[in-house]
């Protein structure tokens, strides 16, 4: 009897160890192995993207061979029916038309034999396994659970943002975290003016500046720098557009010249303006697929150059925040939708001047009846008119304020071409003007204005203004013929006259004695 408690007692025990042994291999109460768990790290440090996860083939993975086992479809995709995965590989691809199963498939994508399985994916997703919206130290972190060969892809809304969709990506889980460095690139859009006018210290600020000062009635030449990423050949299509806005005080030439290393590409593009009421003409310049265009030739691309011109016209902003021009590019942005991303605008401002001149006479007071003209040099010995008052138009009888509008940096001469009656007339005046503008900059201002020379102008630089008095002097009053003038030297002869006898008597009797 001792013995069989004892044989009991020893069943027993074997029985408990072998459920604590069945209960530990269990991480859930219904039996179900525990599922590992995996982190897919998206190295990207830009905000805005949302990197999911799916499921395409479960299995388990084998850390010795390093390869998916015991493979079936995963929970992320519809794999079966009319409308699922496999139906749709059988249908399209050659080298599926014989797989029934997930592992078929497996082995077929083993060899390779399927090009752009990812896009065929795309189509059939299910359910997600997880996600990720926000980059921790410069890395987007999803997590997912269960051994499998995963389809991550981008599914942020990128459309007028300055980013780009991820290319799709496949993934077998492994026992080390995945790191997949992403390779996004933009193409980028500066834009420049030339200022060909002198500056202050006797040079020319040139080419690629971000601010100019121009004349009223100059054409201004701009110039448009884009640079095409390479990723251009993970795009099945690649479109470009530029919107360059001119300010009213700018008024395009219809000139563009759009060329790729020097070689006009002009005709590759579509080129068109618009004016609307305001005076604000919208120039765009676009290619609906530059991959697809002949003579472009995508495969050397490394830039592309658009050079136009435009005449600073009557309706120019002086000084202060001057004549803006500004330009951004749309371009396409995911490799797998119709989306176009758009870079910064980038400005350049085109800057004017006017001299205002006060005429006056003595204390300062307002003098009418003038009319002037101002010339700029334009050579050593060449000056041409910018400004005049017509002096045949009697409402400028009642003018003392002289305004010269649309005037940039250079020797100017002043000179009156009437004279109020009354008043003597001035000699020409000669100044030059000085101005100063921001020549690299995201938003250029007007840093200086002055003027030196033969009249003392007074800067404003928030209207571009520099004011000055220009004074005439009444003519001199000189004796009239018959007015006292006369008569003084009349009576001053009759003294002398009578004077002159009163001495000779005196002188005669004198002798007598």
């Amino acid at each position: 009897m001792k013995h069989m408690r004892k044989i009991l007692s020893l069943l027993l025990a074997l029985v408990m160890v072998l459920g604590l042994a069945t209960t530990a291999l269990a991480a859930d109460g219904d039996g179900t192995a525990t599922l590992k768990e995996y982190t897919f790290k998206i190295q990207n440090s830009a905000t805005g993207h949302n990197y999911v996860a799916y499921q395409v083939f479960k299995g388990d993975y084998d850390e010795q061979s390093k390869v998916l086992t015991n493979i079936d479809w995963g929970s992320g995709v519809v794999a079966d029916g009319d409308d699922g995965l496999l139906k749709y590989l059988v249908d399209n691809y050659a080298s599926c038309k014989d797989c029934t199963t997930a592992i078929d498939v497996a082995d077929v994508l083993k060899a390779d034999k399927v090009e752009n399985f990812s896009n065929a994916v795309a189509t059939h997703l299910d359910t997600a396994a997880g996600s990720a919206t926000v980059p921790e130290d410069g890395y987007y972190n999803i997590k997912v659970t269960g051994d499998g060969y995963y389809f991550i892809q981008d599914e942020a809304n990128l459309a007028d943002k300055n980013e780009v969709a991820t290319k799709y990506i496949m993934l077998v889980t492994k026992e080390d975290v995945t790191i997949v460095k992403v390779k996004g690139d933009v193409p980028t859009l500066t834009k420049k003016v030339d200022d060909v006018n002198d500056t202050p210290d006797g040079t020319s600020s040139g080419s690629n500046s971000d601010s100019a000062s121009y004349d009223i009635g100059d054409d201004v030449p701009f110039h448009l720098n884009i640079t095409i990423p390479t990723d251009v050949k993970d795009y099945s299509e690649y479109q470009l557009e530029i919107t360059d806005t001119l300010s009213k005080g700018l008024t395009y030439n219809s000139d563009a010249k759009v060329t790729k290393a020097g070689v006009d590409v002009t005709d590759k593009f579509t080129i068109n303006s618009a004016t609307n009421a305001d005076g604000v003409t919208t120039l765009t310049i676009a290619c609906a697929d530059i991959k697809e265009t002949d003579g472009l030739n995508i495969s050397d691309m490394t830039n592309l150059k658009v050079d136009y011109t435009a005449k600073l016209n009557e309706n120019a902003v002086t000084g202060g925040s001057g004549n803006e021009n500004k330009a951004f590019l749309k371009f396409s942005n995911d490799p797998y939708k119709k989306t176009l991303g758009k870079t910064p605008e980038d400005k350049v401002v085109v800057f004017t001047f006017k001299v205002i001149i006060n005429k006056v006479t003595t204390g300062d007071q307002a003098l009418t009846g003038a009319a002037f003209k101002l010339e700029k040099q334009t050579g050593a010995d060449t000056w041409t008119e910018v400004g005049n008052v017509d002096i045949t138009d009697p409402a400028n009888d009642a003018i003392s304020t002289f305004t010269f509008n649309g005037l940039d940096n250079g020797i100017y001469r002043l000179t009156e071409t009437r004279t109020p009656a009354g008043y003597n007339s001035i000699k020409p005046i000669t100044f030059r003007i000085w101005a100063t503008h921001d020549s690299n900059s995201e938003d250029p201002k007007l840093t200086d204005l002055h003027a030196t020379g033969e009249i003392t102008l007074t800067p404003n630089m928030n209207d571009g203004s520099l004011t000055g008095k220009v004074m005439n002097k009444p003519g001199n009053t000189l004796p009239e013929t018959g007015g006292i003038g006369t008569t003084i030297f009349y009576v001053v002869g009759v003294i002398l006259v009578l004077g002159a006898g009163v001495l000779l008597v005196t002188k005669k009797r004198t002798a007598k004695r």
